[in-house]
């Protein structure tokens, strides 16, 4: 059975756990290994590191191209994957990063046997340029959504004393995102980080030690987000990475959603998501419960009636 969990609290440290199956590094005709199972979690966690740690175990070569080694190294990353090839655990590692330093987003080809981790051409950064006057965090939001493919999820927290004036210049999403906090007064209070491509605006001391064990206050905790073709699974994950919570899911999570909430609450979020995606699959409709503090989500059972069977009345004599 598939099964994914999501649990917190966490360390709070640098933590990095790699295991491999079917190691194995055999080349074939084309150059391309054959592939490798990985089950890899980190918990902020250098990136360069990361890959070290991945190759190596894997007895793999590698090399990182000289125009994003300062990127490499100055990056971190929080990753959880179990049992998936490397293709897949190396793109979840590259592609979870804001590439504020950088122009164009990373990617990975492989030379004669080596892996090699570069930046993609093909794929440019979003940059935003912004001038606003008078405006409220709401409106700001919207303009970084219109002009850039930015999906965000929020607390519903973000507000500013009076209306504020805005102005960015070439600046990446995070960027935006985090001169927005600081026009709002806000950055002591939040932060920006980004999760899978989606990026979080959430409070500065949400880690696992502050948890709120009733889930009944997470029910009603107050979010928005913005979500444009965005797999269903990470935006389940990421909406319970914002709060920092725990959930279990026992199985994939298919299909995209596209999605627009402002200042609902968690539990109508959640059903939200679940809703749009039980339209697109009526045979397998997905719900959730809480058992012990922890989310479930899994397959929707309707209650059916019993059965009644009507035995023959014998023929009276």
């Amino acid at each position: 059975m598939w099964k994914k969990t999501h649990c917190i609290p966490r360390i709070a440290m640098s933590v990095l756990i790699v295991t491999f199956c079917r190691m194995c590094a055999a080349q074939t005709h084309n150059h391309r290994p054959v592939s490798n199972t990985v089950t890899l979690n980190v918990y902020h966690a250098s990136l360069r590191q990361t890959l070290d740690t991945l190759f190596q175990s894997l007895r793999l070569p590698y090399r990182i191209e000289p125009d994003i080694q300062d990127y490499i190294a100055s990056e971190y990353r929080t990753v959880h994957l179990a049992r998936v090839p490397l293709e897949i655990a190396l793109e979840r590692l590259l592609i979870s990063g804001d590439f504020h330093q950088l122009y164009h987003k990373i990617t990975y080809h492989i030379e004669h046997g080596v892996y090699v981790i570069g930046e993609d051409h093909a794929q440019k950064v979003p940059r935003i340029t912004l001038s606003l006057q008078e405006t409220t965090p709401q409106e700001v939001l919207d303009a970084i959504f219109s002009s850039s493919a930015v999906d965000c999820l929020y607390v519903s927290s973000l507000a500013a004393p009076r209306k504020i004036r805005f102005a960015v210049h070439n600046a990446s999403p995070k960027e935006a995102l985090e001169a927005l906090l600081r026009a709002c007064q806000a950055r002591s209070s939040l932060r920006v980080s980004v999760f899978h491509d989606i990026y979080l605006i959430q409070p500065v001391g949400a880690s696992g030690h502050t948890r709120d064990s009733d889930p009944s206050n997470l029910l009603q905790q107050k979010v928005s987000l913005h979500f444009s073709e965005v797999n269903t699974d990470l935006a389940v994950l990421a909406l319970f990475e914002l709060t920092r919570n725990n959930y279990v899911c026992n199985r994939p999570i298919p299909s995209t959603i596209s999605l627009d909430l402002h200042d609902t609450t968690f539990r109508s979020a959640l059903e939200e998501i679940l809703k749009h995606l039980n339209r697109k699959q009526v045979d397998e409709p997905l719900t959730y419960k809480i058992e012990n503090g922890i989310y479930s989500i899994l397959l929707k059972v309707e209650d059916t009636p019993p059965s009644i069977t009507a035995r023959p009345q014998k023929a009276s004599q």
